[in-house]
């Protein structure tokens, strides 16, 4: 089991956030998923995370790579330490192109 658990939250961060897959997302996504991170007053659902992969983390970052580094799995739950990285070719979190720079967040 935590084999195949795995390996559908690898699919996700491969096929959805690297690749930008929206068939895929919705595959993968359960439709009462809450994201707890959102900022207050925000949309929680679903959406919400497609939205940050596609208005945020892609228009900012052309050749957007999520690395997989630990995935550790207990029961149905999973933990995965990752790094998201690319060109920083448009406005991130309020922070303009920087010729040059591949900036990165684990």
């Amino acid at each position: 089991m935590s084999d195949e658990i795995k390996n559908v939250v690898r699919q996700f961060n491969i096929a959805v956030i690297q690749e930008g897959n929206e068939t895929r997302f919705h595959a993968l996504m359960a439709p009462d998923f809450v994201n707890h991170s959102a900022p207050q007053g925000a949309s929680n659902g679903p959406e919400s995370m497609w939205n940050t992969f596609q208005k945020v983390l892609r228009p900012a970052l052309s050749k957007l790579t999520v690395t997989i580094l630990d995935q550790i799995a207990e029961g149905d739950k999973v933990t995965t330490r990752k790094t998201i990285s690319g060109i920083h070719t448009g406005i991130l979190m309020g922070f303009p192109r920087q010729e040059g720079r591949s900036p990165s967040t684990s």
